[in-house]
């Protein structure tokens, strides 16, 4: 995973989701989604809804272990484009133009893949950069690098997940 590497947004970025995100804390539900807990281990199922920027997992500490595990579900990025699921479209990365950039980072992940971001404040403050991102296509382990947030994603141009459509299923623990 490329967690140690610091990936730094571009202004867009930053700017993009103040204005498309409310305001979050760790403990609610983000943009939509449905998170519940259930009774065995402090499981979380956790909906990413694909026409959301982001979906917030929670506040971590260094050195704490996360997993995530892609349950099921489809998604798409519209305008014709196939409907996947986690794995996004194996065949094509998501490539920014200079006027769109991918969530996941410019051509680091399949388009329409879920991704991980990790940031040092809420993703919706100004100046908060990532410093995590990778797809996520099946059960992962992360060892968080450094206290800050989670947040699950489809990966597709930031500014155009407004028609994208359907949502993957993630179980979280803890």
């Amino acid at each position: 995973m490329r967690f140690p590497s610091i990936v730094h947004a571009s202004p867009l970025f930053c700017l993009f989701f103040v204005s498309a995100c409310g305001a979050r804390k760790p403990a609610t539900t983000a943009n939509g989604a449905t998170t519940t807990t259930t009774a065995s281990g402090g499981v979380r199922h956790v909906v990413v809804a694909a026409n959301q920027p982001v979906t917030l997992v929670g506040a971590y500490k260094a050195g704490q272990t996360v997993d995530l595990e892609p349950k099921g579900g489809t998604w798409s990025a519209g305008g014709g484009r196939p409907v996947v699921g986690a794995e996004g479209q194996p065949n094509a990365l998501c490539l920014g133009d200079g006027a769109h950039h991918c969530i996941g980072g410019d051509a680091l992940a399949p388009w329409m893949s879920l991704v991980v971001l990790m940031t040092p404040c809420p993703i919706e403050q100004q100046g908060c950069f990532v410093f995590g991102r990778d797809p996520i296509s099946a059960a992962v382990t992360i060892t968080v690098p450094r206290d800050g947030y989670m947040y699950l994603a489809p990966n597709d141009w930031m500014e155009e997940v407004g028609d994208n459509t359907g949502a993957i299923s993630v179980d979280v623990s803890p």
